[in-house]
């Protein structure tokens, strides 16, 4: 049984927790718009001041944001992709063209699919030689910034992605695949 006491407890702690996800619209000087920001759950990823070099087109190309809305959309249109596909030896064949020619929109959202992961490698390689060429992996200027240990994760996960073709590439049914599969098949583990 739920008593009064044990009612007023959460309700404070969920007004806690609220304070700590909402942002203040109207902070009273820059500091405490720049603590909102760092606090907040929801935007602690921004940064607390924004500076007009930093938003220009030529300064990023907005590769960081391109590479971000690629995964997006890698995520939104792989969920379907996943429950539609069918990863057996008997069946991957019938279901990759089941989306092709049965599901509505299965041909848009499998080349979409496919053409966001082509670009988001490149563009990740973009986006990590326009970091190193430029020196924005060195350390800020504002306090915690770690970007030497944004630079390694951003280089391991590059890693990670160029590392496994097979992973994204046998799926798409045409000569490329094909020649992966039977590369992979033939050839002996290296050790």
């Amino acid at each position: 049984m739920v008593t009064k006491r044990s009612a007023l407890t959460l309700l404070k702690n969920s007004s806690a927790t609220w304070e700590k996800i909402k942002w203040s619209w109207l902070p009273k000087s820059n500091r405490e718009a720049g603590d909102s920001v760092v606090k907040n759950f929801l935007l602690h990823w921004f940064p607390a001041k924004v500076t007009r070099q930093s938003l220009s087109w030529n300064y990023s190309f907005w590769l960081g944001t391109i590479s971000a809305v690629l995964f997006l959309i890698l995520v939104l249109t792989g969920i379907p992709l996943m429950f539609l596909y069918v990863p057996s030896v008997e069946r991957a064949y019938l279901s990759v063209k089941d989306i092709e020619f049965a599901v509505s929109y299965g041909w848009f959202l499998r080349g979409l699919h496919r053409i966001s992961a082509h670009l988001m490698v490149a563009v990740v390689f973009l986006h990590m030689v326009r970091v190193f060429l430029t020196g924005a992996y060195k350390n800020g200027t504002a306090a915690n910034q770690n970007r030497p240990l944004n630079w390694i994760i951003g280089i391991v996960l590059l890693l990670r992605l160029i590392e496994h073709p097979e992973e994204r590439g046998a799926i798409p049914d045409d000569g490329s695949a094909i020649e992966l599969v039977l590369r992979d098949s033939t050839t002996p583990p290296q050790r």
